[in-house]
């Protein structure tokens, strides 16, 4: 499997495509900037077959429309949790960025949603995990597969995960860390993919105390299995 990450332009957002080189069926995590993801689809032949979202705020899905129009089968795969968000411009914070943004109406048929502790096969031996991890927001997930983890906002190494008055949760922004760590054992081995900024080895980012700024990344970057 390959994956690739770029930044995005509201937030710095990481959006993430999964592909596999010889199958035409890619996913993508947290969809922000469309046209860069439509682009890479085209010129590489590939097919949306499932977009994934860690959480429903504005800077992980506001490409999700644009996506969708053009891949209407595609699958949208979310926390129950994350359904009223999808549809609510406050809970979903476009309303505070002053771009206020929906889901539209005519694909609620796509959305699927992810259990805990949920596995389905990405391609024949790509698994995807779901582990909740709330906090940031009460529909925060975390998803593995093979010995990538992405986590979101619920773990950003180096970085305070943002806390909002009446949508965040500090006991279970806690909490949540705690069991991103405690639920892998080769902890050496996992490439932590947050939301926002560079990957790090899982165990690297324990012990990460200084880490000042995000690395601003051009155009699309292959996350490196090089651990």
């Amino acid at each position: 499997m390959r994956t690739f990450r770029f930044t995005n332009t509201i937030l710095a957002s990481n959006t993430y495509i999964l592909s596999i080189d010889e199958i035409d069926d890619v996913y993508i995590i947290d969809p922000g900037d469309s046209s860069v993801i439509l682009n890479w689809l085209i010129s590489n032949k590939k097919v949306l077959s499932g977009i994934l979202l860690t959480h429903a705020h504005y800077d992980h899905m506001y490409g999700l429309n644009d996506l969708l129009d053009e891949f209407p089968d595609a699958t949208l795969y979310v926390s129950p949790l994350s359904f009223d968000g999808l549809f609510c411009v406050r809970l979903n914070t476009s309303l505070y960025h002053e771009q206020p943004f929906v889901l539209n109406n005519c694909y609620t048929h796509n959305i699927k949603f992810l259990n805990e502790g949920f596995n389905f096969l990405l391609w024949d031996k790509y698994k995807l995990f779901v582990a909740y991890t709330p906090g940031h927001t009460k529909d925060c997930v975390s998803f593995q597969i093979d010995n990538l983890l992405f986590s979101g906002d619920s773990l950003i190494p180096g970085k305070k995960v943002f806390s909002r008055k009446k949508m965040s949760d500090s006991k279970a922004i806690v909490n949540s860390i705690k069991k991103i760590y405690s639920l892998f054992d080769l902890i050496d081995k996992i490439i932590l993919l947050p939301g926002h900024g560079k990957d790090f080895l899982l165990n690297e980012s324990k012990v990460i105390n200084n880490f000042h700024r995000l690395e601003h990344i051009d155009n699309l970057t292959e996350i490196q299995n090089r651990y």
